[in-house]
């Protein structure tokens, strides 16, 4: 039976947020490997039981691309069997940041039973020289390696989700979407663009997404289809999670058009939108709840 699409508001975020799908048990043979304490420092100032906090394994290769060696963070907790997996995609216009954009976030997902890898891929310009298509790519490797080393960081092979924020759940849905072989079980979505040629028109990230293209979408509009997430769905689009908030940066034409397809393909879908004016991780973080909920039974 086809799930309808559910749009849930809330006028204020609850308190914590959380994505998760990704989990594994074994140390990687490269990598710089350190042990968080939040989670217990949090837990003993509420006066509850201490729970070691999850291992990180930090700057694990699983590309090179151009030269550049592309690396993920690991999150897990020890001595766990196999388990779920989320792969995470940072925003940052396609031009900035890191996978250090999750290190807040993604140890309070690996205390909920998943293996989290948050991945960095090629930026483009000025922070890097990368253009659409390769960051795509770079995420669809990311999952790829996940799946090839599941054994040595207990994840269960078939049980992996993507999560994006901003950009990267531009990047997360597109690699999804489109990846050859095997797809992801889920995909969460925090504040992402879909549409591309869309916002341009309506001077929303004008200037990243031409730098991201290439050129304007007036002078190469198949660049622009091929880019469009929301274009690139199929029958074999898993489902999906969207979250937003109704005053951000993306308007909310672009997560409700991504529901409008999904819904006529026949595949599940989720809105959640929040008040005011968060956007990215400002967004992911109130969501705890509700992405949890999305992903039991589908990781």
């Amino acid at each position: 039976m086809k799930r309808p699409a559910r749009a849930r508001s809330f006028g204020r975020a609850a308190a914590v947020g959380l994505v998760i799908v990704l989990t594994s048990s074994a140390y990687a043979p490269s990598g710089r490997r350190d042990a968080t304490a939040q989670g217990a420092t949090s837990a003993s100032k509420q006066g509850l039981p201490l729970q070691a906090g999850p291992v990180v394994v930090r700057d694990v290769p699983y590309a090179e691309r151009d030269g550049q060696i592309l690396g993920l963070d690991v999150y897990r907790m020890e001595d766990a069997g196999p388990q779920p997996a989320l792969v995470l995609v940072h925003g940052g216009s396609w031009r900035r940041r890191s996978k250090e954009t999750w290190s807040e976030v993604a140890p309070l997902y690996a205390r909920e039973g998943y293996v989290v890898f948050a991945v960095d891929y090629r930026l483009a310009p000025p922070g890097g020289g990368a253009r659409f298509p390769d960051p795509v790519g770079d995420v669809q490797t990311a999952v790829d390696w996940v799946l090839r080393n599941s054994a040595t960081y207990s994840v269960d092979p078939g049980r992996i989700a993507v999560v994006g924020s901003s950009a990267g759940g531009h990047l997360a849905l597109l690699a999804a979407a489109t990846a050859e072989a095997a797809r992801p079980d889920a995909i969460v979505l925090f504040s992402a663009p879909v549409d591309l040629e869309r916002l341009h028109r309506k001077d929303v990230l004008r200037g990243s997404i031409e730098n991201f293209i290439g050129c304007p979408p007036e002078t190469c509009p198949p660049q622009y289809r091929r880019a469009s997430g929301r274009r690139a769905l199929d029958e074999s689009t898993p489902p999906v999670l969207a979250v937003f908030s109704r005053y951000e940066l993306i308007p909310p034409d672009q997560p409700l058009r991504l529901a409008q397809r999904l819904e006529a393909l026949g595949h599940p879908v989720e809105l959640v939108e929040l008040g005011g004016t968060r956007h990215g991780m400002a967004v992911a973080k109130p969501a705890l709840e509700e992405t949890l909920e999305f992903l039991e039974g589908r990781v």
